[in-house]
């Protein structure tokens, strides 16, 4: 047929693909590299998605913030390092006062100085900061007091005070602010500020790094590595902190201890040996060792509740589960958050996970919780999965059942945006499911009439009782439809589940079979439509032939095209859409285009590729357009 297109047009000496494509080459096609973005409404919204809702742009963050306060923590140590003569310490640029007492103090035995302790003030207050020190730390501190109010104002849900009081909110502005205030008053360079307690929210960032890093492999793996890091990173930190203020807090003593000797005394004490060798001489010193003996009695349980099974741990761990079994959704939380609840008999893990799944898959609901309301206790699988990171922040289990209103009460079914009620798939008698499915929809109808219900059902005679939910799905009346459809259309159940089934294009990728690789990449496309008038991908292709437009909007963007509904039809065909018309239709300024991608063209952006050998697309090969015309006129005949 190509051939026979060609000798019509005078064109026999050229090649079949020169007719079509006008190119001497697939070489000289221009190229296009894709990138996808989430187009949201407002600025602020915008924000929220590069700084918290995208995992991979989050996960950059919050890499970046973990390096600038790993950052701070070590010019903290070189401060210490070069502050050799912490005696003479003062403010900047002022005079150094008379030190004669504290000189005379360090020729003391230490039982001649505890008798009289002599506690020089100024060491605790200033430090010997170089100028250049003072300016890279100022720096970090202006830029981590900016990124600190921008997640504030990010992460603000209506009560601003359970923000600004949160410990590590606090913590950020005693770290940072003071190092702010400097730039205004030159002396107070040398002010002390406590910057080493950046390790703290560097081990914030750590946690927070690990929860973008399962959401964004998109993994469900044990939380046993993660808690043996994180209880790493609190040893570290909680040691770090105490050396640190130690070694501080003794330079206004008679002993002056180095960070080697402040590590040594803190490990001595925190194992409880007590060599005795090394001692706190004067009061803050002594006083800051209790204060932090008492934050490692209360901080190192907590963290090892979960690793450890000595009785009391065990007490404690078996007393939380009894609290989060018969918990509830705070009302606070239920004004201040969306929620969904989800109704079922049984807790099956596979049935669950495709459930979070599929409804987090949608990018407007990742800031909604899921609350599970079922009778049955957790199993083992099931508690495993909602300790992992990526769902143990979103979804809250509640035992408990739909046909009691103190239950539903707890979940806060009043306020929840939608009830979800799964068919229990444990019976054998698939009416009685359904009429354990009847029952809670009308007992949460009854206590919540106007919260949305979707409603999961198997006999397609039961749909009468609950026609008063929102949707109802009823399995059997689906399953059957779309077999029948698939023989009249084959492969109609492949395409339709497909659609149902969120694929990000991953699946298969480690298979040994070329196919199984080719299918789950192309299983991630959805298909989306758009005026060709209103197309980058489309909009250079009016006055080309559909065939022309579909081959080189593959080969050029990576979308495929596959049927065009034209704006000037016979009026019996207004809602006819055209599937693969051929090379006989033109494309008008007015078609819509009906095409498949990863994501819809207004949610791209578009960068030149300007190094064909790095863009990872193979040349293609002679004949591949007749391959891709054949394939979509085998499935898509023309109209």
């Amino acid at each position: 047929m190509v051939a026979l297109l060609c000798e019509m047009a005078g064109t026999s000496r050229y090649s079949s693909y020169n007719c079509l494509t006008s190119w001497d080459s697939y070489e000289n096609i221009p190229r296009v590299r894709v990138e996808y973005y989430v187009n949201e409404n407002t600025f602020k919204e915008r924000l929220q998605l590069y700084f918290i809702k995208n995992q991979r742009s989050s996960l950059r963050i919050r890499i970046a913030n973990l390096f600038f306060k790993l950052l701070t923590c070590v010019l903290y140590i070189v401060r210490v390092i070069a502050d050799l003569d912490p005696t003479f310490a003062t403010c900047h640029g002022c005079p150094v006062e008379n030190k004669t007492e504290f000189l005379a103090s360090a020729d003391l035995t230490e039982e001649q100085f505890q008798e009289n302790p002599i506690i020089n003030w100024d060491a605790i207050l200033w430090v010997n900061r170089p100028i250049e020190l003072w300016a890279v730390q100022f720096v970090l501190a202006i830029v981590s007091l900016a990124e600190a109010l921008l997640l504030t104002y990010l992460g603000y849900k209506g009560n601003i005070w359970q923000q600004i009081l949160s410990f590590h909110f606090i913590l950020e502005l005693v770290t940072t602010i003071p190092f702010a205030l400097t730039i205004l008053w030159p002396p107070l360079r040398n002010l002390f500020i406590p910057v080493f307690l950046n390790c703290w929210l560097a081990k914030r960032s750590l946690e927070n790094m690990f929860n973008d890093l399962h959401r964004a492999m998109q993994k469900s793996q044990s939380a046993l590595s993660q808690q043996l890091t994180i209880l790493s990173a609190t040893l570290l930190c909680l040691v770090f902190t105490s050396v640190c203020g130690i070694q501080h807090f003794q330079r206004a003593g008679h002993r002056h201890l180095n960070l080697f000797q402040s590590t040594y005394y803190v490990v001595v004490t925190f194992s409880t040996v007590g060599y005795g060798d090394f001692v706190p001489d004067i009061w803050p010193s002594q006083l800051y060792m209790v204060i932090m003996i008492c934050v490692a009695l209360i901080v190192l349980p907590t963290q090892l509740s979960q690793l450890r099974a000595s009785q009391f741990e065990q007490l404690a761990f078996t007393w939380m589960e009894r609290q989060k079994l018969g918990g509830s959704y705070s009302s606070h939380r239920a004004q201040s958050e969306k929620h969904v609840v989800v109704c079922s008999t049984t807790l099956h893990a596979d049935t669950i996970m495709d459930f979070l799944n599929e409804f987090y898959a949608h990018p407007l609901l990742q800031d909604y919780y899921v609350v599970l309301l079922s009778p049955m206790e957790l199993d083992t699988t099931m508690r495993m999965i909602l300790q992992v990171p990526i769902w143990a922040q979103r979804v809250i289990y509640i035992q408990g059942s739909c046909l009691k209103d103190g239950d539903l009460a707890r979940a806060r079914m009043n306020e929840a945006e939608a009830c979800f009620i799964l068919a229990a798939r444990n019976y054998a008698d698939k009416t009685a499911a359904d009429e354990h499915t009847i029952l809670r929809s009308w007992a949460v109808k009854d206590f919540a009439p106007s919260v949305p219900q979707y409603v999961q059902i198997f006999r397609p005679e039961h749909k009468l009782h609950v026609k008063f939910a929102e949707h109802v799905v009823c399995e059997d009346e689906f399953k059957y439809a779309l077999l029948a459809n698939n023989c009249t259309c084959p492969g109609a159940s492949t395409l339709v589940t497909l659609l149902l089934h969120t694929s990000r294009g991953q699946e298969g990728q480690q298979s040994p079979e070329e196919w199984h690789r080719l299918y789950g990449k192309c299983s991630g496309n959805e298909i989306y439509h758009i005026v060709l008038g209103d197309s980058r991908f489309f909009g250079e292709y009016e006055g080309k032939s559909f065939t022309y437009a579909s081959f080189h909007s593959h080969r050029k963007y990576g979308v495929a095209l596959v049927g065009v509904r034209p704006a000037e039809l016979p009026e019996f065909y207004e809602e006819t859409i055209l599937l693969n018309p051929g090379p006989r239709h033109i494309m008008k300024k007015d078609d819509t285009c009906y095409y498949m991608s990863i994501t819809k063209e207004e949610n791209s952006a578009f960068v030149v590729n300007q190094n064909q050998n790095t863009s990872g697309l193979e040349p293609a090969k002679e004949g591949e357009f007749f391959k891709y015309y054949s394939f979509f006129n085998f499935f898509y005949p023309s109209w």
